[in-house]
């Protein structure tokens, strides 16, 4: 046998520069996504503007024509959300986001998430609940805009993926002595089998592609919710299963 070569001077520097340069890499890609993404929110928001005004009755056009402004719309909007997550994940990536904790009352914070996910559900059978634990707190030290993401990508997916049932959210006490609060989100949707139940939070993962084909989405909500959550001190847990639904909580 050949005795493995000793590593000269220049190997080992070469080598010790590896984990710098892959940082530097990373670092220029999240900003450049960055940069990128902010630089088209720009004409995009002109174009959900003048298309939302071609919608409109009072435009003039013919109802098929105000159909396909219509149409427009909605792709830019879709196009927005898609833009809006890369702009998310890339600024934690880069470090870019910081924690901004205040005192939040739960309740009435809760309250208004339901009433604005309400119209994402109108055109199907699923109603949406809320459920407060009387034994939990009733504030939060917390990033409320933070909290807000989060709960609002639970939701989200939870009509997303639920053709008919319900949707609820629900805030719990748990004996924890480190991460007490507990805020749910349970549906009765198509579920998540086991064994893809930690690639959802990868970015652009989703269970499979029959999902992504069915349902759409960039598979981004998930994974900046969970870094969001670790920026918060809290923890996500999923249970599901297919055919039974999925219920996300939120550990804080």
């Amino acid at each position: 046998c050949r005795p493995w070569p000793r590593p000269t001077p220049s190997t080992c520097r070469a080598h010790a520069s590896i984990p710098g340069e892959l940082e530097r890499s990373n670092r220029y890609k999240s900003e450049f996504l960055a940069n990128v993404s902010h630089e088209l929110r720009t004409p995009l928001s002109s174009i959900l503007l003048l298309s939302k005004m071609l919608a409109a009755e009072s435009s003039g056009l013919s109802e098929a024509q105000r159909r396909q402004a219509q149409v427009i719309h909605e792709a830019g909007t879709d196009l927005r959300i898609m833009i809006d997550n890369i702009l998310d994940i890339s600024r934690i990536e880069a470090g870019h986001v910081a924690v901004s904790a205040e005192w939040l009352d739960l309740a009435p914070m809760l309250e208004e998430l339901i009433e604005l996910m309400r119209p994402l559900a109108a055109d199907k059978p699923v109603t949406l609940g809320l459920r407060l634990d009387p034994a939990a707190p009733a504030r939060l030290y917390t990033d409320r805009e933070k909290l807000r993401q989060i709960l609002k990508n639970f939701l989200a997916n939870a009509i997303k993926f639920t053709d008919r049932g319900s949707v609820d959210l629900a805030l719990e006490v748990r004996s924890d002595p480190v991460r007490p609060v507990a805020i749910s989100v349970a549906d009765t949707g198509i579920g998540i089998p086991q064994d893809k139940q930690e690639i959802i939070f990868h970015a652009f993962q989703q269970a499979d592609g029959s999902t992504r084909r069915r349902y759409g989405g960039t598979g981004l909500g998930l994974s900046i919710s969970r870094e969001l959550a670790r920026l918060l001190g809290a923890r996500i847990e999923v249970r599901s299963a297919p055919g039974q639904g999925a219920c996300f909580t939120l550990r804080l």
